[in-house]
């Protein structure tokens, strides 16, 4: 990401944290007995954090027949205007509403976990479009699963700055921050956090924490998968006793 366009990306982000009115855009539980779907897993993290090697081990344990991965530059690599460009925001919430009706939405795809990664801070912006996603999976009558990824600042610098974290294995480049200072100025943001809400119970199931430090993508993976096993036994089928670990590095 060059450095004006990473500039610009941390002034939308550095507004005063006000949740009133992400608070009135949350759809109340209206008591219909429809059938749930499968959930939709949101996995917050800094840049660099690791958020697509976790989720990659996530969509490995739960298998491609069960599960679907939307990395988050699927969607903002997708929008070809400037950071800078005043409709640039509005493309990409456009874009998420396109992913939503293909996956969350989509009567075909109601069995199939639907798990995004993303990095929203506690902005309105930020507040406005992770909610974004649980009222999507409320929409559909599914599970939210909110899961932030957190990780020790040097750490976490190391990881970003890495070059080869903006190639995926297929050899996708992905559009990364790979700036330092750009890093440590977006960190002085706190991560979104749907507890800091006034009602939401209804939509989700309880969200958590991992510390990736020093935790393995694979182990990091196994968690994620054994909080939804304690709602769809289904998936309380692993053993965290015979799982190799890996490195984060991306």
């Amino acid at each position: 990401m060059p450095p004006s366009e990473s500039k610009s990306y941390e002034q939308n982000l550095e507004m005063e944290p006000i949740f009133a009115q992400a608070l009135n855009s949350i759809p109340s539980n209206d008591g219909n007995s429809t059938e749930k779907g499968a959930p939709v897993i949101w996995i917050n993290g800094y840049p660099g954090t690791g958020k697509l090697t976790v989720a990659t081990a996530v969509l490995s344990l739960l298998g491609t027949d069960r599960a679907l991965l939307v990395d988050n530059h699927q969607l903002i690599d997708q929008v070809k205007i400037s950071r800078r460009n005043p409709r640039y925001w509005d493309a990409r919430k456009a874009e998420r509403q396109l992913v939503f009706e293909k996956y969350v939405l989509s009567k075909s795809q109601k069995d199939k976990i639907i798990m995004f990664t993303d990095f929203q801070t506690d902005t309105n912006n930020g507040a406005d479009t992770s909610i974004e996603y649980l009222q999507a999976a409320q929409q559909a009558h599914r599970p939210f699963l909110p899961v932030s990824l957190t990780c020790q600042k040097d750490e976490n610098i190391r990881r970003a700055t890495n070059p080869a974290r903006c190639v995926t294995e297929s050899g996708r480049v992905l559009n990364k921050l790979t700036d330092g200072s750009s890093l440590r100025r977006l960190r002085r943001l706190d991560l979104f956090d749907f507890d800091d809400l006034a009602h939401y119970e209804d939509a989700k199931l309880d969200g958590f924490i991992i510390d990736i430090t020093d935790t393995s993508a694979d182990m990091a993976a196994r968690k994620i998968v054994e909080q939804l096993g304690a709602t769809f036994p289904e998936l309380a089928v692993l053993s965290l006793e015979t799982h190799k670990t890996s490195p984060i590095d991306n």
